[in-house]
């Protein structure tokens, strides 16, 4: 039995037992004759009612305050349940069952798609307890603080969080590339006396060195201007080169800057339009140091020298130890974490580059503990997750586990260190991409599902839908890794009779499942149209009768708060776009502003709503609190039998636009198109698969392991790229 489905049974067992428990204690309280206290208050008349409520509540009391956290989890996580089922029509989990350590601490790292939806998502579907991560300025906030304290939520420190601002101002005068100085002292080329004049000789060697950078920005430019979007082999290039060059920073200051006495080695200062700040490599003065940090003359707002004095925040080094305290407590505990090693949410189609923090974390708890924790990789694959009932495939895979005998190279510090850590997050880079399915655009993904669905179109589980897909994706990455980006000119016109397949559909309002029975109408009897035709007069009725059930409560309970939320959503994403560089559109927020506004006005509207009834109305209490009471119901049943008009909209649009000739030309065209393009898409893949490898004839593969042949496969390729073009 499939992953899922086994995990769609538990449920379906547990939830089915839970209905029997509920519905036999309504029974024997509703029978005087079978309810057990009515009969020990008739075999022992001394005791009271009084009595046994007064036992209850205090036994009720003693338990929720000995349980409280543990209760308070549990509320909040059933409370998540219900979120998702509104908000998601279908949500498919794959290796919950068979990969999560029922026991022991465990390492969670889920990619990062849609903000704060990505660890309800998380938390609903983990049988584990799972603590997330917070800043400990968050946490310390009240309100937002009480709820990550009931979640588990586990504060880490940050050196941001106890910024202070510096004394005096600073004046930033120069950058030198790294590759121009061997050590601390030799970035130190500006020598400003008291009037803030510089010798000759450091100023020769200052504007040469300026040059030199000039030199290095133009070739880079020439380089960006050459790059085509999908040229991988420069990009990594770039990325390589940009990890080998360091930017340093001469800092002077003015004013009464106090640098000796305020900042040492290793702390960081930050500025206007430089969030992440600088960090000081060497302190000369009270008003001279040198500072490391991303290359300020690429910002917006930075010019160097700086023409005016600037404030600054001194943000004071935080070690390692100080700043996962409470985090290794937890795993040494037998707890779980989750992290998200990207970082921020964003929308794109592939990983960003993962952050250190993940292997730090797994390093230390053996460094302290000699604990060789197990990482799950959680993959987190929407369809249509902006928008309200949309589809979430979650998808946890097999547990990595560090080296124990790697631990000695990370003690050792340095380039060691750099390189086991960057050797763990490879490792998981690879387990991310094998429970996703990653694609170099939209554009691809949206072809990639095309071609699964017609190469394939029976009955598929999610398990088996969320493999097809992924190797279409990894197929289609290797078929451009052997052709060097050329592929042969047979998948570029089958690629673009995908896309213009797809596009038809679109335009039409028709699904590809709905393709196929369009062939029995060009075959039908004149009997069999007349009795199709028959039909869709039902069709409409039972249509209009699934609107006019969701009309009221769909009008008043849902359509006002979501008119707002959707507005309100675009907006917000507006924002989030206009301050991130990784997002594309910026519908990774969308979801998430959604559900928050929703969790602040539904409950207002229906406040409202009561206190309307109750000032304006001669409704008895019992009666409006019933009414009260069943907002709920009556929201989420508006939800559900709105979608299904939906459903029954969608299968009755082939019907209604046959009824044009244009659209019914085009319609009874597409059978045909599409047994074409789906004869050829299946020739086509029998003819390369052979030369893809285990993605084509392996029946079930090993994906972690996958990714980490082709990354290794890749690194080969680029390096060969990079010989030959050496040699050129």
């Amino acid at each position: 039995m499939p992953q899922s489905s086994a995990r769609i049974s538990d449920v379906e067992n547990d939830f089915s037992k839970t209905q029997l428990v509920v519905f036999f204690s309504i029974l024997i309280l509703a029978v005087d004759s079978i309810n057990p206290i009515k009969i020990f208050l008739h075999v022992f008349p001394m005791v009271q009612t009084w009595h046994i409520a007064t036992i209850s509540i205090l036994l009720i009391t003693y338990t929720s305050i000995k349980e409280m956290k543990q209760l308070l989890y549990y509320s909040v996580k059933i409370f998540f349940h219900s979120i998702l089922s509104i908000f998601f029509r279908e949500v498919n989990v794959i290796g919950a069952t068979t990969n999560i350590p029922l026991y022991g601490p465990v390492i969670f790292v889920p990619n990062h798609a849609s903000q704060f939806i990505d660890s309800v998502v998380v938390l609903s579907t983990c049988q584990r307890t799972i603590s997330f991560l917070m800043a400990e300025k968050s946490y310390k906030k009240r309100i937002v603080g009480e709820i990550a304290w009931a979640m588990n939520v586990v504060p880490v420190k940050r050196a941001q969080d106890d910024a202070r601002k510096g004394s005096g101002f600073i004046s930033i005068e120069v950058n030198v590339n790294a590759n121009a100085c061997t050590s601390d002292d030799d970035a130190v080329v500006v020598v400003g006396d008291d009037s803030g004049n510089v010798s000759q000789e450091n100023q020769e060697k200052e504007e040469a060195e300026i040059k030199m950078e000039e030199t290095d920005a133009a070739e880079t430019a020439k380089t960006e201007e050459g790059e085509g979007e999908d040229d991988k082999d420069n990009d990594n290039d770039n990325k390589e080169k940009e990890k080998d060059t360091k930017n340093y920073y001469i800092i002077r200051g003015v004013n009464g800057t106090q640098f000796t006495k305020e900042l040492n080695p290793r702390d960081k200062i930050r500025f206007p339009n430089c969030p992440e700040g600088l960090k000081i490599t060497s302190i000369q003065s009270d008003t001279e140091m040198i500072a490391e940090g991303v290359n300020l003359t690429s910002k917006k707002g930075i010019s160097l020298p700086s023409p005016t004095p600037l404030e600054y925040d001194i943000m004071k080094r935080v070690e390692l130890g100080v700043v996962y305290e409470k985090v290794l407590s937890k795993l040494a505990a037998e707890g779980t974490i989750g992290i998200f090693p990207e970082g921020g949410s964003h929308d794109r189609t592939d990983l960003l580059p993962l952050k250190a923090g993940v292997a730090l974390i797994a390093y230390s708890a053996m460094e302290k503990y000699g604990l060789s924790i197990p990482i799950v990789p959680v993959g987190l694959n929407y369809f249509k997750g902006h928008k309200i009932r949309g589809r979430v495939t979650v998808e946890y895979g097999r547990p990595i586990h560090i080296d124990p005998a790697t631990l000695k190279d990370y003690l050792n510090g340095g380039e060691s260190k750099r390189k086991v850590c960057n050797d763990v997050l490879e490792r998981i880079e690879d387990s991310l991409r094998s429970v996703i399915v990653s694609a170099p655009d939209y554009k691809t993904l949206k072809m990639i599902h095309t071609a699964r669905r017609l190469y394939r179109d029976k009955y598929m589980s999610s398990s088996e839908k969320q493999d097809l897909s992924r190797r279409f994706a990894e197929g289609y990455k290797q078929l451009l890794l052997m052709t060097q980006g050329n592929p042969p000119q047979s998948w570029l016109d089958l690629q673009e009779r995908l896309r213009d397949y797809q596009k038809e559909l679109d335009e039409l309002g028709i699904r590809d499942y709905q393709v196929p029975g369009l062939v029995s109408e060009q075959t039908d009897t004149e009997a069999d149209q007349l009795l199709r035709l028959m039909r869709i007069p039902f069709r409409i009725a039972e249509l209009l009768l699934l609107l006019l059930v969701s009309l009221i409560p769909g009008l008043f309970l849902n359509a006002p708060v979501g008119i707002i939320a959707h507005y309100w959503a675009i907006w917000r994403r507006k924002k989030a776009l206009a301050g991130s560089k990784v997002k594309i559109k910026g519908m990774d927020v969308m979801l998430t502003e959604k559900v928050l506004l929703c969790i602040v006005l539904v409950p207002t509207l229906w406040i409202s709503y009561g206190l309307s009834l109750y000032c304006f109305s001669d409704i008895d209490l019992p009666t409006l609190a019933l009414f009260f009471y069943s907002f709920p119901l009556f929201s989420y049943m508006g939800i559900v039998t709105s979608e299904a008009g939906m459903v029954e909209l969608k299968d009755l649009k082939p019907f209604l636009k046959r009824l044009f000739p244009s659209t019914k030309r085009r319609m009874m065209k597409l059978p045909a198109v599409r047994k074409k393009l789906q004869a050829d898409l299946r020739d086509f893949i029998r003819m390369i698969g052979p030369s893809l490898g285990d993605v084509y004839s392996e029946k079930k593969l090993n994906w972690a392991d996958f990714q980490q042949n082709m990354r290794r496969h890749s690194k080969l390729n680029l390096n060969h790229l990079s010989e030959t073009k050496k040699d050129v």
